[in-house]
């Protein structure tokens, strides 16, 4: 009997103790949704915007297709850094994956 409630302690204590968790991978995912099909529409590497839209407006609606977390970068026609808050058209969007390894860059259209 002593040795069984040995047994049945050693086995409760091994379930107590902590679990090693792996760290979480981070997603290369750089395709992209709309969440407002009415606002922006995503073809391909194009981006279908209404006319007047501001990069916020746009930022807030699109996310990875898995939902991860990407980096999203505003350019203009010639592929450097904004200075605006509106989108133009033929302006782009570079998105880059939340590992940090892949990057796309999107074309900006009006509807």
């Amino acid at each position: 009997m002593k040795h069984m409630f040995i047994i049945v302690l050693i086995l409760a204590l091994s379930a107590c103790s902590p679990q090693e968790t792996q760290p979480t991978q981070k997603s290369d995912e750089i395709d992209i949704v709309s969440q407002d099909s009415e606002i922006a529409r995503i073809e391909g590497d194009l981006i279908y915007m209404k006319e007047g839209t501001s990069v916020n407006n746009l930022f807030d609606i699109i996310e990875a297709v898995d939902s991860s977390e990407i980096s999203k970068k505003a350019l203009n026609s010639e592929g450097e850094q904004k200075q605006s808050d509106m989108f133009y058209e033929y302006e782009q969007i570079e998105i880059t994956s939340e590992s940090g390894n892949f990057s796309k860059v999107y074309f900006i259209r009006y509807m």
